[in-house]
């Protein structure tokens, strides 16, 4: 039977689009765009008769008002399927945006992004994408801005374009920072910040509506702009080293050059790593700082600037076989319900022969399922990577229920160990193609991303902790892993229900699932 994996995310993050709140629209202050007065409704259905522009905006407009918090976690809806989890709820803006594309059938998954530089680079490439400028833009076309910060540094913002009023300003559907905690509400502005630069216009060439642009207006182009919003969704002080991209060709490394590696440069410099001049070139001593950084961070110390060391300089959430924070799909038993602490497995029990019988139970469930040919492979990449077999079992036991097809609806994490789709790629495929994979095929790229690791591993919780955090390697058990968004979404480490997750729980978690490996 195919093994359905339990999400660790709460079940307030599964109601339906009526249980969603039905919030007031945006009330932005004088010095933000202007707000519309449109309220919300509920999360409706694009018409498949209409272009893809218009059931772009159709759709944005169906939740206007409501906070992006609530999409993001409504993984029952198309939007909030689209939407990633782990976005932190200030910096929504490309994750809404890439929401809406999805939704609407534009891009795939895998070209979305939490990132609004590399939203844009995905569309650029995507052929059913072409450039525009704003005075011809059409309704549904994605907008991209450039701003520069009070600190002098540079910023982005990205919303679709919505038409235009009376005046000819053009106006604009976004997840803005409305709120006065700084989290963001779906809202429509109007006119463009001073200082703000379309960066980027992308129109759907199947998006057939008439543009909406009237003889361009004179005077002052609207009223300023909302407080600029940071992180991946919202811009970094880098453009390169903007969100967390999983294409290598972005990946920074020795050798590169340009206003990335300076960008680089100037972070690791911030974070008390010297990496020399601050030239944009990627030279040794840029190399040293950065391998310096990594391993100052427990990060796997290979000098490459790749999703890991980009997610660490940002202050986002570490990529655990994931391009997010790592969402275990929960114990998932044999078949199908819940093991681990609250399920009808339990913990493997430990017994006076040592750890034999825990290995054993394992081994023989993996014989059971997927033959000796796979567990002779578990044995070899063990020995290559210095761990015990049993530990790399007790993973996938744990992850998937051993199972090659298992995907947790939370994310999109796929497979034995749960890869989550940034992970994939990062390694060379994709989970669509995991998923089709035999679980001896699959080995080859669980053993991939377990290679960094290689002699550094020392326990079945040290395995694990690569596998769900991999900054927390080797950490005292007071080290807070990624703080309360983390905690929120993974209640099953939280064993003091204090809204953190401490390298001290995470322990305790696996010594009372795995007594004998731990």
């Amino acid at each position: 039977m195919k093994i359905q994996p339990r999400p660790s995310i709460a079940p307030a993050q599964t109601r339906t689009a009526d249980q969603l709140p039905k919030r007031p629209a945006p009330q932005v202050s004088g010095d933000d765009f202007t707000a519309s007065k449109s309220g919300p409704v509920s999360l409706g259905t694009p018409n498949a008769e209409k272009s893809p522009g218009d059931q772009l905006i159709e759709l944005a407009r169906s939740v206007m008002g409501q906070n992006a918090h609530d999409l993001k976690l409504a993984n029952n809806t198309t939007l909030g399927d689209a939407m990633q989890d782990w976005v932190p709820d200030t910096v929504n803006c490309a994750n809404f945006v890439s929401g809406l594309l999805i939704s609407t059938g534009q891009i795939s998954k895998g070209e979305g992004h939490a990132g609004v530089t590399s939203l844009v680079a995905n569309l650029k490439k995507n052929p059913n994408f072409e450039s525009t400028t704003l005075d011809q833009a059409k309704p549904g076309d994605v907008v991209a801005f450039e701003y520069t910060k009070k600190d002098g540094t540079k910023g982005h913002h990205v919303v679709v374009f919505s038409g235009r009023d009376e005046q000819g300003r053009p106006k604009f559907i976004g997840s803005n920072n409305t709120n006065k905690d700084g989290t963001q509400k779906i809202g429509e502005t109007t006119g463009v910040p001073s200082g703000w630069k379309a960066i980027a216009v992308m129109h759907n060439k199947n998006s057939t509506g008439s543009s909406t642009t009237p003889t361009a207006p004179t005077g002052p182009t609207g009223p300023t702009g909302p407080t600029a919003p940071t992180g991946p969704s919202g811009g970094s002080t880098a453009t390169s080293v903007d969100g967390i991209s999983t294409d290598r060709g972005t990946w920074l490394r020795s050798g590169t050059s340009g206003k990335g590696v300076e960008d680089l440069q100037k972070k690791l410099k911030e974070a008390g790593f010297d990496p020399g001049p601050i030239d944009g070139s990627f030279g040794a001593k840029t190399a040293a700082a950065v391998k310096a950084y990594q391993q100052a961070k427990g990060l796997a110390v290979d000098g490459i600037v790749g999703p890991q060391t980009r997610a660490a300089l940002l202050g986002l959430p570490p990529v655990g076989p994931g391009g997010g924070p790592a969402q275990p799909s929960g114990p998932s038993g044999p078949s199908g319900g819940p093991s681990g602490p609250s399920g009808a497995d339990g913990p493997v029990a430990p017994t006076p022969s040592g750890n034999s019988a825990t290995a054993a139970k394992l081994e023989a469930e993996a014989l059971q399922k997927h033959g000796p040919e796979f567990v002779n492979k578990v044995k070899e990449m063990a020995t290559r990577l210095g761990v015990k077999p049993e530990w790399i079992l007790a993973v996938m036991k744990n992850e998937s229920g051993m199972s090659t097809t298992a995907r947790n609806p939370n994310g999109g994490a796929t497979g034995l160990i749960q890869f989550m789709p940034a992970t994939a790629r990062g390694l060379g495929t994709t989970t669509e193609a995991l998923s089709k994979m035999s679980a001896v095929e699959q080995l080859k790229y669980v053993e991939k991303y377990y290679a960094p690791f290689a002699g550094k591993i020392k326990s079945g919780t040290d395995l694990y902790m690569a596998t769900f955090w991999p900054a927390g390697v080797g950490k005292p058990d007071s080290y807070n892993i990624g703080g309360a968004e983390v905690a929120r979404v993974n209640k099953i480490f939280d064993l003091d229900k204090n809204g953190q997750i401490t390298a001290g729980e995470f322990r305790e978690y696996y010594r009372k699932r795995f007594p004998e490996l731990s």
